[in-house]
């Protein structure tokens, strides 16, 4: 993504431009705890060279949109990608990608993998801007679609939720923001996310009736 192998946050500069604003620093320390975050089960996440990539990308894609700027959750988005596009790269694709083979990992694949993870972030959340923007009405159109649809195969159902005044949004808000991310095994939403991209409005509408199903 830039020159430097490093993410300059100590001199709170990057590459090209000068000092950081206010509310740019106050994003780059929210995107670090938010990535020292993603995947703890996994090793891999939680080193150097892949919290930086991880860092970066995140940084630039929302310094490039300060409409939506950062939000939680992207961290989350970000993680399948790295695995991908890491394991391309390393020209292998195993239970688990190791530390030692990152650390050993030639430098320019590793930017070739960073700009690719960079560009699918980019392309997943163009699709659901409106997730990312305030209000989150995106999100909210989402879950009210949501519950039309069950509604159509059991509406018993959601009489029983009324009832027990269980609101669709504590449960399924999570569904939405974070894709299921944090319901599945990695693997499996590596594999979920591919018929998303294969649909012309996967992230946006087809994941809607995944998250009806998965309700049912």
């Amino acid at each position: 993504m830039f020159g430097n192998d490093t993410f300059e946050v100590r001199n709170k500069q990057m590459p090209g431009k000068g000092e950081m604003t206010k509310e740019e620093t106050k994003m780059i320390k929210q995107i670090k705890i938010d990535v020292h975050r993603t995947m703890p089960e996994m090793e891999v996440f939680s080193h150097d060279i892949l919290q930086c990539l991880m860092t970066r990308v995140l940084y630039v894609r929302s310094y490039k949109h300060p409409e939506s700027g950062y939000v939680q959750g992207m961290n989350d988005l970000i993680a399948p990608f790295v695995l991908v596009f890491l394991g391309e790269q390393l020209q292998k694709m195993t239970d688990e990608i190791s530390v030692v083979a990152l650390e050993q990992c030639d430098p320019q694949k590793l930017k070739n993998a960073e700009a690719d993870v960079y560009w699918c972030l980019a392309r997943v959340i163009d699709d659901v801007a409106d997730n990312f923007i305030e209000g989150q009405p995106g999100i909210h159109k989402t879950i009210s679609k949501m519950q039309k649809l069950i509604e159509q195969k059991e509406a018993a159902l959601l009489k029983s939720l009324d009832e027990m005044d269980i609101k669709f949004m504590d449960f399924a808000y999570r569904w939405t923001h974070c894709y299921l991310m944090r319901e599945f095994d990695i693997y499996q939403i590596i594999r979920l996310w591919d018929t998303y991209f294969s649909e012309e409005e996967g992230f946006s509408q087809f994941h809607t009736y995944v998250c009806s199903a998965l309700f049912l």
